[in-house]
Order: structure tokens, then sequence, then C-alpha cells
């Protein structure tokens, strides 16, 4: 249970999602449709935005679907 957003995006959970989702889509950001070379500069967006209320529902910060580069 995460009670803080700052510790869910440093859970093995998080590292392990976003290192998988980011290995099977093209690493293209969402607005601006570079290619992004570097893992590192690459951010990982929640379209639902997470918050407090929703951080431990994995349909919303752990669904594919809810993300973008």
């Amino acid at each position: 249970m995460f009670k803080t957003l700052d510790s869910f995006y440093k859970s093995d959970k998080w590292i392990n999602f976003r290192l998988a989702y980011i290995g099977e889509h093209n690493p293209i950001c969402a607005d601006c449709q570079k290619f992004i070379i570097e893992s590192k500069g690459l951010h990982l967006h929640h379209i639902e935005e997470l918050t407090l209320e929703n951080v431990n529902d994995a349909n919303v910060s752990l669904n594919p679907d809810n993300i973008v580069i």
C-alpha cells in the first residue's frame, strides 16, 4: 500500500513496469513525436492523473493503456 506518489515511483513494481513498457513500445514522445534515445530522459505519463486516491489501484497506476511516453 503506497502512502505517497514518491514511494510508488521508487517501488520495484513501478520500476519493473516502466522497463517493460519501454521495451514493448517505441520510445517516441507523444507530444513532439521525437525519438528518445536514452531511457533516463524518457518520462512515462499517466493519462488519468495518478493521485493518492488511485495510486493503489493497478487499473490506473500500472495499466499500460493509461500510459503515454
